[in-house]
């Protein structure tokens, strides 16, 4: 079920309970291909108070005068003023519109360029509150680029034949690195808007690397792969209650149980009733959490505009808490020994101070685009401790986001200046001058360079073809050790990145590291291969193939085994080697070391235990106990317990 946008504002405890709004909250992130950032994709899923949210679904919701932007798992506003849309929350990013493309494009303060289609919004189809339009593309600065293709279908307002209306839904998300998240939904042949709720209910997600195999972007469903793709799979079984489950790439399955539209229970894999059940009072917040083990009480009063929430705990400790019903920001929390921390902010939302239990502050100042360009730290009052003041300059005014909202000089709380320059077009640093550190030395400087390279992948015919756009991928760095110009010289410390070759199936992953001197004399390169999901598979190191350690992974991309070098090349010692076991929680419960007999799939079943490490758990996933063993003899021993609370 989809639910409503990420919140602007929120202050979610540990129980998953904002406790200015009551909403419960939970986030999962359920499948992943390649590596983390922009080169890899995510697929998360985040339940907000009544519904979920995927962070394939953005928006734009337009109340005229307010838009609110909702990408990457927050949301923002803006203010239609003079035909301009005014940052609400004093941020650093921009909407703007075209009128005749139907087009909403928002940058965000670090530069990644978003592109709303109108005719993709609507009220029929989930999410209804996508009124101003949907993403269907995101730019990063250094060329990384997410396109998202759609499926659109006209159906029956009510009964057919009658008025029709269009609604669209995600097929698929490509990056330009060559990896994809694929979705699949519950129906494909909706009729009538009673037919949408299916149409866009997924049943689920799966990750794939088109250097690999290829997927069509717009197809329902994709087969025929030549080797498994982390995925998960979703179901709904009709209450009361109603449940959802969440099956992974190893069987584990989560499930979630509702009331209406909240959720009421959450079970992890390794239980068989929920772990977590959420109890709500009649104003649909949260009015108790419980693990199992203890029951944390929720209870809410508003006077005016301030909301206040007590948390009582297990142990019938208190935490008060008081934040503002109009921002949905937090005002001050009182901890349960009566330290209370308070929260001011400035006309705009933003954190301007905040005072510690004993008085001393943080204090921060912004300029016009909601860049911090002042961080004041306040020792507590009567201290005879001068202030401690760090600060930043940046451009006055704003072309590039990608350069303009980054620092072009900091100070430290010692006045020590680091100025940074930038490549005008990329935003990247192409320049870092560090402090003096001495008086008449030279000011360290760290030179890096960049070159455009594209990623090679998979075509419909199976042709492996260059990516549409490249990527700006760092390539070397250099520095000086104790000169001010040092190119080409031993005092030259030099770095070279390189990535997959040209013409050639690749995922730009790095796959070789270099260090050396600038005079050539001095070079040590550390070689790195992928599987095809995209975690490292081998590093081999500046002695060669001699120097090869081999990375095992399960299909959740959990890291298994690791096995090091040949210790003795001919000789007879075996491999050594490290095995990883976990539970039906992901919580790794044993790590072995030992030997194999090789690097091979062949030889890895036969690996020989020399000692362990074994942890235990409680039914909460807490950690209980710690044991070191060799040879059948436990020699170390470490338990935990824990309160109530």
């Amino acid at each position: 079920m989809i639910g409503q946008p990420p919140p602007i504002h929120s202050a979610v405890d540990a129980n998953g309970v904002d406790v200015v709004t009551g909403a419960f909250t939970v986030s999962t992130r359920d499948v992943s291909i390649g590596p983390a950032g922009a080169e890899g994709l995510s697929y998360v899923r985040t339940f907000f108070g009544a519904g979920w949210t995927d962070n394939l679904i953005g928006s734009i919701t337009n109340a005229d005068p307010t838009y609110t932007v909702s990408f990457g798992g927050r949301s923002e506003s803006f203010t239609l003023t003079g035909g301009v849309y005014v940052p609400a929350q004093g941020q650093q990013s921009t909407l703007t519109f075209n009128a005749a493309a139907k087009t909403y494009t928002y940058t965000t303060g670090a530069g990644a360029v978003v592109v709303f289609s109108v005719a993709l919004g609507g009220p029929y189809a989930p999410p209804t509150f996508a009124t101003g339009g949907r993403p269907t593309s995101v730019t990063w600065p250094d060329g990384h680029k997410l396109t998202y293709t759609y499926q659109t279908v006209s159906v029956c307002m009510t009964t057919c034949p009658g008025t029709m209306v269009t609604a669209s839904r995600v097929q698929s998300a490509n990056n330009n690195a060559g990896y994809q998240l694929k979705l699949t939904y519950k129906s494909n042949s909706p009729e009538t808007t009673a037919d949408l709720v299916d149409w866009t209910t997924v049943t689920s997600a799966t990750g794939i690397n088109n250097a690999i195999d290829y997927c069509d972007p717009a197809a329902n469903s994709c087969s025929g792969f030549s080797t498994p793709w982390p995925s998960a799979a979703y179901a709904t079984t009709a209450g009361p209650p109603t449940t959802t489950t969440v099956t992974d790439a190893l069987a584990r399955v989560t499930r979630y149980t509702y009331s209406g539209a909240r959720i009421t229970g959450v079970k992890r894999p390794s239980s068989a009733s929920d772990t977590t059940t959420i109890a709500y009072n009649g104003d649909g917040r949260v009015a108790s959490v419980s693990n199992g083990v203890g029951t944390w009480r929720y209870d809410y009063s508003v006077v005016g505009t301030t909301a206040t929430t007590i948390v009582t705990d297990p142990l019938s400790n208190n935490r008060i808490t008081t934040g503002d019903v109009t921002s949905d920001q937090l005002s001050s929390d009182t901890d349960a020994l009566g330290r209370k921390t308070i929260f001011g902010y400035d006309s705009l939302g933003r954190l301007n101070n905040v005072t510690r239990p004993e008085g001393d502050q943080i204090q921060y100042v912004y300029n016009p685009r909601g860049n911090i360009t002042k961080v004041t730290r306040v020792a507590k009052p009567g201290s005879p401790l001068a202030n401690i003041v760090t600060t930043a300059a940046f451009d006055p005014t704003c072309t590039q986001p990608a350069k303009c909202n980054k620092p072009n000089v900091t100070f430290d709380a010692n006045g020590g200046d680091t100025h940074y320059d930038y490549d005008p077009v990329y935003g990247v640093p192409l320049t870092i001058s560090g402090p003096i550190p001495t008086a008449g030395s030279p000011r360290p400087v760290t030179r890096l360079s960049y070159t455009l390279l594209y990623a090679w992948y998979k075509d419909s015919s199976g042709l492996v073809v260059r990516a549409a756009t490249p990527i700006y991928k760092l390539t070397g760095t250099s520095a000086c050790q104790t000169r001010a110009a040092c190119a080409g010289l031993a005092d030259e410390v030099t770095g070279t990145l390189a990535y997959g070759t040209s013409g050639v199936a690749n995922n730009l992953a790095v796959t070789s590291a270099s260090a050396g001197s600038g005079d050539g004399a001095l070079t040590a390169t550390t070689s790195l291969t992928y599987d095809a999901v995209g975690n490292r598979l081998t590093v081999q190191g500046p002695l060669g193939a001699a120097q090869t350690s081999r990375y095992r992974y399960d299909p959740a991309r959990q890291l298994t085994g690791v096995v090091g070098p040949d210790p003795d090349g001919a000789g007879p010692l075996k491999f050594p080697a490290l095995r990883y076991t976990y539970n039906l929680d992901g919580q790794a419960t044993l790590v072995e070391r030992g030997t194999v007999a090789s690097q091979s799939n062949f030889d890895w079943p036969a690996f020989a235990t020399l000692e362990q490490r074994a942890q235990a758990y409680d039914t909460q996933g807490r950690p209980t106990q710690t044991s070191f063993a060799s040879g059948g003899l436990t020699y170390a021993l470490t338990q935990l317990g824990y309160d109530a609370a």
